[in-house]
């Protein structure tokens, strides 16, 4: 048994720090958002509405209090991939010149070292809720000119024909009550969550939006069903916002499908080898026309070249398959990823799976897959192997001749998009020892 003399033997071993001042212990009692808010505040002048304050926050649950507390305080809410490259995140940063950084602490130096100078850098942590948390963020927000054209938030493009252009979005467009995000996150949601709260979670949404990858119909459908809210695949490109396929004025779409031909636009779909024009049902490249485009984007005769695979059916509705640059091209033929990707995913005890291509000798490539299991998964990469040989029907293309690799996690940018280029780099350091 314990006695006195022993715990003062032992609490001589337990050393103690400086005592929090007054304005730490204040901060640990509020919100993570209206602390943030307060300390942006702290700066003075050099936050002021329309300043654009940059959040470099991977995937964290940090993202929506510093997005919230950016918002409040009237600042132009930059959302950075903190996992960018150092010359990539220094370029952005630059081109932002954001008057204050906020990051996670295991991004605390390659944000440090890669932001302006004389920007302050604000890493953030966790605080306990108050009862006034949300009469704070209110008073802040309240006194914002009520101006719905100014920019809310500066997103990344993702880069797939270069740098990641910078896009301002408006406040207007994200006063609706929608729920937008990428399609690996609804299945996420729709498998883990019990469907009891994921139903009512959702009750207070409008519009259920996903975008940035195909979805399959059958993905589709069975999100529709776990969910109890229909799901609406918003097509269109960061340059030109404005969506190119109708999504709520016009009959609701096909499962799978992301719509028809908007108002004011024009579509067709060229062939990928000779760029002639294909009928309904033929995949080729996605390309578009319209208002909505800037010329900078356009060829001569105005049309977008989306790099987007897909077709349209007989009702004029539009699916999209794939990137042209994703495709894997075994022996001559076109390989869609997101075909064996859903395969995959269609298994239980598959969380997230991607397909990229291997380069190869005498084949050109071999699809390969990235798999993330489930918790307490006991499938192995032969038994996933067998599942897509069963799904292809004797399609040699389809097979995933370059294996099967299991990971804990997939690389994403900001915007929920797989980095397909670090995979492949992982892939050809795995497999042939080379990058």
């Amino acid at each position: 048994m314990a006695t006195i003399r022993d715990g003062e033997k032992q609490s001589r071993y337990v050393l103690s720090g400086p005592p929090l001042t007054e304005a730490e212990v204040a901060g640990a009692d509020l919100p993570l958002a209206s602390y943030l808010v307060q300390k942006l505040a702290a700066h003075g002048h050099r936050v002021l509405q329309g300043d654009t304050v940059a959040v470099c926050i991977g995937r964290s649950a940090l993202f929506a209090p510093a997005l919230l507390a950016a918002l409040c305080s009237g600042a132009v809410c930059a959302v950075v991939n903190a996992a960018l490259p150092h010359e990539s995140l220094h370029r952005v940063l630059h081109e932002l010149k954001p008057v204050a950084v906020l990051c996670q602490p295991q991004f605390e130096k390659s944000a440090s070292d890669a932001k302006p100078a004389d920007c302050p850098l604000q890493v953030l942590g966790s605080a306990e809720s108050v009862a006034d948390a949300q009469q704070l963020l209110m008073r802040s927000a309240q006194g914002l000119k009520a101006d719905n054209t100014a920019p809310a938030v500066a997103l990344l493009s993702s880069g797939t024909t270069g740098h990641p252009k910078i896009i301002r979005i408006p406040r207007r467009t994200l006063a609706p009550t929608v729920m937008f995000i990428p399609p690996n996150q609804w299945v996420s949601l729709a498998r883990h969550c019990p469907e009891d709260r994921l139903r009512s979670a959702l009750q207070q949404v409008r519009v259920c939006m996903t975008g940035g990858a195909a979805l399959k119909a059958e993905a589709h459908a069975w999100i529709e069903a776990r969910t109890g809210r229909p799901l609406t695949q918003w097509y269109g490109q960061t340059e030109a916002f404005p969506l190119c396929m109708v999504v709520s004025r016009q009959a609701p779409a096909p499962h799978g499908s992301v719509g028809r031909v908007s108002a004011g636009m024009q579509a067709k779909v060229l062939d990928l080898q000779t760029g002639k024009h294909l009928g309904p049902g033929v995949d080729g490249e996605l390309c578009f026309k319209g208002w909505g485009f800037s010329e900078e984007y356009t060829d001569k005769e105005g049309w977008v070249h989306t790099g987007d695979v897909g077709h349209y059916d007989a009702d004029g509705n539009f699916y999209v398959v794939d990137r042209v640059k994703e495709l894997v091209k075994y022996r001559g033929v076109h390989v869609s990823p997101s075909e064996l990707e859903a395969w995959l995913l269609g298994h239980p005890q598959v969380s997230e799976a991607v397909v990229v291509g291997l380069p190869h000798d005498e084949d050109q490539e071999h699809p390969a897959a990235f798999v993330v299991l489930a918790q307490g998964a006991t499938v192995t990469p032969d038994e996933l192997k067998q599942l897509v040989k069963e799904k292809a029907c004797g399609s040699e293309e389809k097979l995933l001749h370059g294996g099967v690799f299991l990971v804990e996690s997939i690389p994403r940018v900001a915007t929920g998009k797989v980095s397909r280029g670090q995979l492949r780099r992982a892939l050809l350091e795995r497999v042939t020892g080379r990058a």
